[in-house]
C-alpha cells in the first residue's frame, strides 16, 4: 500500500512527488516515457550517457529533475501505462483505490490512499490564424511579465531567428487545403477575419513538410474513467477536470495537477504539482510543520498571471476551426478514418442526436487508440453548429478501462 500514486513524471508530477515525499509519504510515480521530464522536458536516452537535454527557458528544470531522480523515497515505473482506476464496487467511496498499470514486466495493481493525475527543414512561411496583438491587448498582458522575463527573452530570440531567415509571417491566415503531388505538398492559404471566418482570399505555396498546430488537448481519459467531473475550458484545451483550490477532484481520493486542469505551460504545472503534493500530505497526515502552503500559493499565483494572459491571447475559435473541415472527404477521426461526410450524414439521419457520445456510437469516431483526443472537439463543434446550441452542451466522449491500448498479458498480472 502506497500513500500516493502519481501518473505522469512531467513538471507537475515531479513537483508533487517531491512535496509529498518530503512530508514523509510513500510515493510511486508511473510514466509512459523512458525518463522523467514529461512532454516538455525531452531528454536523450540514458544509453547516450547524457543526463540532461536543453530546457530553455526553464532554468529550474535541471534542479527539479535531479532532485526527483535522486530522492530515495520516490519509487518510479517508467515505460509504464496507467490504463484504469479500480475501486471496490460495494464501497466506491472507500479510502483505498488501485491503479492498473502495464509495465515492461507485465500488468500490476498499485494500491494507494491517494491518486494524483498529472498527465507537447527550411520554413517557407508561418501562418497565424489570429492577428498580431494591438496596443490594448499588449497593455492587458503586462501582468504576465514580472518573473517571466526569461520566457519572453527566449521568444524574442526565436522571433529574431525567424526574421533573420526571411521567413514570412502571415497573420489572419489558415491552411484551407493540402494536395500531395510531385514529391511535395501544394498548400492553400486562406485569409480569415477576426473570428477566423474565411474571407474568400487565398494563395498557394509549395513545401516538403506541413506542421499544423491547433492547440493542445489535456489528457483526461484516466480522470474520466475514474469518475471525475469535467468542465469546459476552451482556452485550457477543451474538457478539463473539475477541482477545488487544493486540486482535489470530485472523485474520492483523486487529485489533479498540470495539463488535466487546463493546458497552461510548465511553470504553472510545476506550481500546481507542488501545491497538490502538499495538500495531499496534509489530507493524510494532518498539519505538517514542514509544509509551505503560503509559499506554494504565492508561486501558483505568479504562474497563473502568466498562463492566464497566454490562454486569453491564444484561445482558439473552435467553431471556425471545425468549419475548415467541412469538405466531405476530410478525415475527422484519424484512428477510425471517419470522414466529415459520415459525421454530417449521421447528424442528418438522427435529428435527436445532440451530444458527442451518441455520434461515437453511431460512427465509431473516438473509439481508436487516441480515444477522441483529436476528433472530440471537432465533432462537438459540428454538433453545436448543426443543433444551434453552445459547444458546452454537446457533451464529451466517455472513457472505459483500458483508457489506452495495452497488451492482453497486462490483465493477467492484475490478479497476481
Amino acid at each position: 500500500m502506497r500513500d500516493l500514486v502519481i501518473v505522469g513524471a512531467g513538471p507537475a508530477g515531479m513537483a508533487a512527488a517531491l512535496a509529498a515525499a518530503g512530508a514523509g509519504l510513500t510515493v510511486t510515480v508511473a510514466d509512459e516515457q523512458a525518463r522523467a521530464g514529461g512532454q516538455i522536458f525531452r531528454r536523450p536516452p540514458a544509453e547516450w550517457g547524457t543526463r540532461h537535454g536543453p530546457y530553455r527557458p526553464y532554468g529550474w528544470a535541471r534542479d527539479l529533475i535531479e532532485r526527483f531522480e535522486d530522492h530515495p523515497g520516490i519509487q518510479t515505473h517508467f515505460r509504464s501505462t496507467a490504463f484504469g482506476v479500480l475501486r471496490d464496487r460495494d464501497d466506491p467511496d472507500a479510502a483505498t483505490l488501485s491503479v492498473a498499470v502495464s509495465t515492461p514486466g507485465g500488468g500490476r495493481q498499485i494500491a494507494a490512499r491517494r491518486l494524483l493525475l498529472a498527465t507537447g527543414a527550411e520554413i517557407a512561411a508561418i501562418a497565424l490564424a489570429r492577428d498580431l496583438p494591438g496596443p490594448a491587448e499588449m497593455l492587458r498582458s503586462l501582468p504576465a511579465i514580472p518573473g517571466h522575463v526569461s520566457i519572453f527573452a527566449e521568444a524574442a530570440r526565436a522571433m529574431h531567428k525567424i526574421l533573420h531567415a526571411r521567413v514570412s509571417i502571415l497573420r489572419r491566415t489558415v491552411i484551407s487545403d493540402v494536395v500531395e503531388g510531385n514529391g511535395g505538398l501544394g498548400i492553400q492559404l486562406a485569409e480569415v477575419d477576426r473570428d477566423w471566418a474565411l474571407t474568400g482570399k487565398t494563395h498557394n505555396l509549395s513545401a516538403e513538410v506541413l506542421a499544423l498546430g491547433c492547440g493542445f488537448t489535456p489528457s483526461t481519459e484516466l480522470a474520466r474513467q475514474a469518475g471525475c467531473d469535467l468542465i469546459w475550458n476552451s482556452a485550457g484545451g477543451g474538457w478539463t477536470v473539475e477541482h477545488d483550490d487544493t486540486f482535489r477532484s470530485t472523485a474520492p481520493g483523486i487529485y489533479i495537477a498540470g495539463e488535466p486542469t487546463g493546458v497552461a505551460g510548465a511553470e504553472r504545472a510545476r506550481a500546481e504539482g507542488h501545491m497538490a503534493g502538499l495538500t495531499i500530505a496534509v489530507s493524510l497526515s494532518g498539519p505538517l510543520e514542514t509544509t509551505d502552503l503560503p509559499g506554494a500559493r504565492k508561486q501558483l499565483a505568479s504562474a497563473e498571471r502568466f498562463s492566464g494572459v497566454m490562454q486569453r491571447m491564444f484561445d482558439p475559435r473552435r467553431n471556425a476551426l471545425a468549419e475548415l473541415s467541412r469538405r466531405n472527404d476530410t478525415v475527422i477521426c484519424r484512428c477510425e478514418e471517419i470522414t466529415s461526410g459520415q459525421i454530417e450524414k449521421a447528424l442528418a439521419n438522427n435529428p435527436f442526436m445532440s451530444s458527442a457520445s451518441p455520434v461515437k456510437l453511431e460512427c465509431r469516431s473516438g473509439t481508436g487508440p487516441r480515444q477522441g483526443r483529436n476528433c472530440e472537439g471537432t465533432i462537438a463543434a459540428r454538433i453545436a453548429t448543426s443543433r444551434g446550441m453552445p459547444i458546452t452542451k454537446c457533451g464529451r466522449f466517455n472513457a472505459h478501462l483500458p483508457v489506452k491500448p495495452i497488451p492482453l498479458e497486462a490483465y493477467r498480472g492484475l490478479d497476481e
